[in-house]
C-alpha cells in the first residue's frame, strides 16, 4: 500500500508547490492488554495478558507534499525501542474475572513499536486558519516479550485468596516468549493549525478503522505445536498537539505530542496443540485487545 503512496507523490511533485519535511526523536509509554474466555462461554475471561508501562524512545519524520492550489500528500512513520516495561499473565477460574487461580510477574524491557501512515488531502484556508483534511491507510505493531519471570501460584480455593497460601515457585529458567500485535486500516482526520505570526501551532485528529493480527510464540510451551493467533476487527482514535517556532523562514523547531487508542471488541483466538500424535486446533473466544500509547517529541521541519 505504501509503495503506492510513493509512488503518486513522486509523480505529483512535478506539479508540487513544497515539500515540508520534518524529522522528531523524543520518548513516550504505551500499554498492551488481550484477554481470552473459553470455547464453551463457561468462563467469560479465562486468561488476561497485560504489558504494563512499556516505555520506549522513538524515532521518526514525516513528509508533507502539496500540489496544484490545495492538494495535500502525507506520508509518515515513527520506530520505537522498548527498554522497560512489566508483563502480567492472569487465569481465572470464574466468571466476571474472579477464581484467579495463577498469576505471573514477568520484565519487558525488550521490543519494538512501528506505526506508519499515508494519506491524500485537501487544504483550505479562512482568516488565517488552515484546515486539512486527510483520508488514508496506516500500519501499526508492537512487538513484546516476557523475559525473566518471578512467577506467583494461588491456591485456587480461596476466594479472595489467603496471602498465606501463595505459593512463590521464583524465576523461570530461559523464557523468552513473545507477541506481536498488527493493526492496521483505512483512516480520516483532519488538522487545524492557527498561525501566530512566528509561533504556530498544529492540533488534530483520526478516526480508525482497524483489522487486527496477533502472533504469540511461548517458547516453554512444548504441548504447542506452533504459535498461536489471534483475528478481529476494531477502532482506534488518534490525536496530535504540536507547537514550534520559526528559527528562519524555511525552518522551524517545536514539540509534538501523539496519543492512540486502538481496540478489538471481539476476535478469534486460535491455537494449535499436541494430541499424542496429531496436531489439533482450537478457537476460543478472543474477548478484546487494546493498545494505548503517548509520546512526546523534539521535531525539527523544513520547507522545501
Amino acid at each position: 500500500m505504501f509503495r503506492y503512496y510513493i509512488l503518486i507523490a513522486t509523480l505529483l511533485s512535478f506539479s508540487s508547490q513544497a515539500v515540508e519535511i520534518q524529522i522528531r526523536s523524543g520518548a513516550g509509554q504505551g500499554d498492551l492488554h488481550w484477554a481470552i474466555g473459553t470455547s464453551d462461554r463457561s468462563i467469560s475471561t479465562l486468561s488476561t495478558l497485560k504489558w504494563k508501562r512499556l516505555e520506549y524512545v522513538s524515532y521518526g519524520g514525516e513528509g508533507l507534499l502539496r500540489f496544484w492550489s490545495s492538494g495535500l500528500v502525507l506520508l509518515g512513520g515513527d520506530y520505537g525501542s522498548i527498554f522497560s516495561g512489566i508483563n502480567e499473565d492472569s487465569d481465572f477460574s470464574k466468571n466476571g474475572r474472579e477464581g484467579l487461580y495463577s498469576f505471573s510477574k514477568a520484565k519487558s524491557n525488550k521490543g519494538e513499536i512501528f506505526d506508519l501512515y499515508g494519506a491524500f488531502g485537501i487544504e483550505s484556508c479562512n482568516f488565517g486558519l488552515y484546515f486539512q483534511i486527510f483520508a488514508g491507510w496506516a500500519h501499526a505493531e508492537q512487538h513484546v516479550r516476557q523475559m525473566s519471570p518471578a512467577s506467583f501460584y494461588y491456591n485456587g480455593n480461596n476466594d479472595p485468596f489467603d496471602p498465606v497460601n501463595v505459593i512463590i515457585t521464583g524465576q523461570i529458567q530461559n523464557l523468552h516468549s513473545n507477541y506481536r500485535a498488527l493493526w492496521h486500516g483505512p483512516w480520516i482526520g483532519f488538522r487545524v493549525l492557527p498561525d501566530f505570526g512566528r509561533f504556530h501551532l498544529k492540533l488534530g485528529f483520526e478516526y480508525h478503522r482497524l483489522c487486527y493480527h496477533g502472533t504469540g510464540n511461548w517458547n516453554l510451551r512444548e504441548d504447542l505445536a506452533r504459535k498461536f493467533k489471534h483475528y478481529g476487527s476494531g477502532n482506534g482514535f488518534k490525536v496530535l498537539a504540536e507547537g514550534a517556532f520559526d528559527l528562519t523562514p524555511s525552518s522551524k523547531i517545536g514539540l509534538r505530542f501523539d496519543a492512540s487508542y486502538y481496540h478489538l471488541n471481539g476476535g478469534v483466538d486460535r491455537v494449535s496443540y499436541y494430541d499424542n500424535q496429531a496436531i489439533l486446533t482450537a478457537e476460543v473466544p478472543l474477548n478484546e485487545v487494546t493498545w494505548n500509547t503517548g509520546s512526546i517529541k523534539l521535531f525539527y521541519e523544513r520547507v522545501f
